[in-house]
């Protein structure tokens, strides 16, 4: 019988340990029981972990590979599935694509089981593919428990959404009658369970023309007679008004009318994070024009809102270093916006977020790939020659040059104009 003295500690048993425990008795009353798929290279250790998954009362199917998982998916839908990461041969990634990509098995919280150590950009990598949370192995049965648990309520949280999804697929967005290159539609915050509603701005198509500055933020540009000038950085960010949850990736709302978009998960104690950072951004908030959640938000306001948004993306990516790694990139760029923002009523203030937005650009381009990196690097080229530091701006430059060189053909064409920029970075932007 397996002693439960200091379950925090102990790891799980071996498999002549595999007697199971009155987990009710441990732990209270039973959680909602869920079903799971469970992944594991040990085959003895596969039987141990179904074992204390069953006493729990949920529904455990063992598989010996990917293809089991993907197989089983498609009749049953679960829940979680415990994803072994030292599967060989591209199993995880297959998974994790086959299931995501699915409608049907989209909302599966997929749980990656790795060991200390493991390779963090392959790890990122399989966060960006799907991968809900991580298990560290080795890991106590407290720690399963509880990480099996979250997943099955992000599973089901994701349901609900979908199912408001359905069934508000036929609202459409909406013409802004103030100005007519913006449509809008309702969206809802989903860090309350009775989900309040905010609006989403949207660009009219072919309303304006969007170019990049040296920085890598769009400009907006009117095409023509008939469509009305918009500065869409000032919309860019979305805020919550019940929490003031701000960010500017829409992956963090329920858009009914936008099935395609990726959406994040926010779990338990991330919640717990922003609701305790909460009085801070009502305090901040005070500062808002009564037009903060309209289509005519002024400077001020776009700022406070950036300043917000800078508040919870730093939560976010505190609470979620391997899953939410992009958050980086937004949190340099916030701080990019807010100099662009701030530049000809505040030149000190500019240069003071110029100088913040470096700290988190470089550390995205250590865990991110592609794009993502390719934009960091070209931003910090951009920083490099407007702070007067071209030790910082050649470097990243040539790291840039070699990404560009290095990358397979496909990653190429998403590349070059990010290097072409940094280079006229380089040659045209104005020393300090």
């Amino acid at each position: 019988m397996i002693q439960a003295a200091d379950e925090r500690k102990q790891t799980l048993p071996t498999a002549a340990q595999a007697e199971p425990v009155r987990l009710e008795e441990q732990h209270g009353p039973r959680s909602p029981s869920g079903r799971v798929l469970l992944t594991e290279v040990t085959e003895a250790r596969r039987g141990v972990i179904a074992a204390v998954l069953q006493e729990r009362g949920h529904d455990v199917a063992n598989c010996a590979d990917s293809e089991a998982v993907m197989r089983r998916a498609k009749t049953v839908t679960p829940d979680v599935v415990i994803l072994d990461v030292e599967l060989p041969h591209g199993q995880p990634e297959q998974c994790l694509r086959a299931l995501k990509r699915c409608y049907q098995t989209s909302s599966v919280s997929i749980v990656l089981a790795c060991p200390k150590g493991f390779d963090r950009r392959r790890l990122a990598e399989l966060i960006q593919e799907g991968g809900s949370a991580i298990l560290t192995k080795p890991y106590t049965r407290q720690q399963l428990l509880e990480i099996v648990q979250a997943a099955i309520e992000r599973a089901r949280t994701l349901r609900a959404d979908m199912a408001i999804e359905l069934g508000a697929q036929s609202v459409p967005s909406q013409r802004v009658e103030s100005n007519n290159s913006l449509f809008s539609r309702p969206i809802f915050c989903v860090m309350h369970n009775d989900r309040p509603q905010l609006t989403r701005y949207l660009l009219r198509p072919g309303s304006v023309a969007v170019e990049s500055d040296y920085f890598g933020l769009p400009n907006y540009k009117p095409v023509g007679s008939g469509h009305d000038p918009v500065d869409f950085n000032l919309l860019s960010v979305m805020v919550c008004p019940k929490c003031l949850f701000a960010s500017a990736h829409a992956g963090y709302f329920l858009d009914p009318a936008d099935r395609k978009a990726r959406r994040h998960h926010v779990d338990s104690a991330t919640l717990r994070a922003l609701e305790a950072n909460a009085a801070f951004r009502q305090e901040l908030f005070a500062k808002h024009s009564p037009e903060f959640f309209s289509e005519k938000r002024n400077a001020g306001d776009a700022r406070l809102a950036l300043e917000l948004a800078v508040r919870c993306s730093n939560i976010l990516h505190d609470q979620n270093r391997f899953s939410l790694s992009m958050e980086l990139l937004r949190l340099g760029n916030y701080h990019l916006s807010l100099a662009k923002l701030s530049e000809e009523s505040d030149p000190a203030a500019a240069r003071k977020h110029r100088m913040t937005a470096v700290d988190p650009l470089k550390r995205a381009i250590s865990v991110l790939g592609g794009a993502g990196r390719a934009k960091a690097a070209h931003q910090l080229v951009a920083l490099g020659a407007a702070l007067g530091d071209p030790i910082m701006a050649r470097h990243y430059l040539t790291l840039l040059a070699d990404l560009e060189a290095d990358a397979p053909l496909t990653e190429k064409e998403e590349i070059q104009p990010y290097l072409q920029r940094a280079r006229d970075a380089m040659e045209h932007l104005p020393k300090a």
